[in-house]
């Protein structure tokens, strides 16, 4: 098995049924990425493994230092089953048994994650995306993306496809 993050991991359409789709319009960035796990996987265990993926425990430990918002992953436990409004930087803006559609505390972004089984259920399709609302005007009026975000951009293509690989390799090890 490749340690290379990049091999298995590939942009992608948004599925049709995607959360996702209200926000591809008005200049936001959208994207997507998606990988397959060999065993079945639920959207509730996705999310988890996602945040409490090692690399994503340094991207908390980042918004608590700089944003002042510490979690840990007994709240996100709460946070995923509706007993708790917010987890770090997030709230739930939709969600159901496939997909999670989560909003920083700010408004400005969206995480999203969806499950799909593939073939005889052996297989799953793991989906993540983010949308990246355009907020900021140019000298015509129209939408567009802030200088922060469209630097930012720069990275996020990267450490998308990161995340990506490090909550599938937890959910291989499903040591969580």
């Amino acid at each position: 098995m490749s340690r290379d993050p990049f091999e298995n991991i590939a942009p992608s359409h948004l599925p049709d049924d995607s959360f996702l789709h209200d926000y591809q319009k008005n200049n936001n960035f959208t994207d997507c990425y998606k990988v397959l796990i060999h065993r079945n996987v639920s959207g509730l265990e996705f999310v988890e493994a996602f945040y409490t993926s090692w690399l994503f425990r340094l991207e908390r430990l980042i918004i608590a230092i700089f944003v002042l918002r510490p979690s840990t992953d007994k709240q996100l436990l709460k946070f995923l089953r509706f007993q708790r409004p917010t987890f770090s930087a997030w709230t739930i803006e939709r969600s159901s048994a496939e997909q999670w559609l989560m909003c920083d505390y700010q408004g400005k972004t969206r995480s999203w994650f969806m499950v799909k089984p593939f073939q005889n259920e052996s297989i799953t399709e793991l989906y993540f995306g983010t949308a990246i609302l355009a907020n900021a005007k140019d000298k015509f009026g129209n939408s567009r993306l802030t200088l922060f975000f469209r630097l930012l951009l720069l990275f996020h293509r990267h450490y998308a496809i990161w995340l990506l690989n490090a909550a599938k390799r937890r959910l291989e090890k499903k040591s969580f």
